[in-house]
């Protein structure tokens, strides 16, 4: 009976142990992966910005800043890069000061 109770307690050591299934998609730190992607998703027309920051739920995302409301923009951007998730927001066009 003992070696059952430790054989239980292992297992769910072993369970809590891992990495969310999430965390094992991502490859490099989230900074690396914009520069990576960065020239490539800012050259997509009506695309004004790429930064990071946090998702609706509050999570870190990368957030990409179109230019106006448009589905051919967001159906031409990723849902993620690299296990890390894409944030499109509309933030109207950007100008140098």
């Amino acid at each position: 009976m003992k070696a059952f109770f430790i054989c239980i307690i292992l297992c769910l050591v072993a369970a809590c142990s891992q990495e969310p299934e999430k965390e094992k998609t991502m490859t490099g730190s989230i900074q690396e992966v914009k520069a990576k992607y960065e020239q490539q998703i800012i050259e997509t027309p009506g695309v004004v910005s790429m930064g990071i920051g946090k998702d609706a739920r509050g999570e870190i995302a990368i957030i990409i800043g179109i230019e106006r409301e448009s589905e051919t923009i967001r159906a031409a951007l990723p849902k993620e890069l690299d296990g890390y998730p894409v944030e499109v927001q509309v933030t109207g066009p950007v100008r140098a000061q």
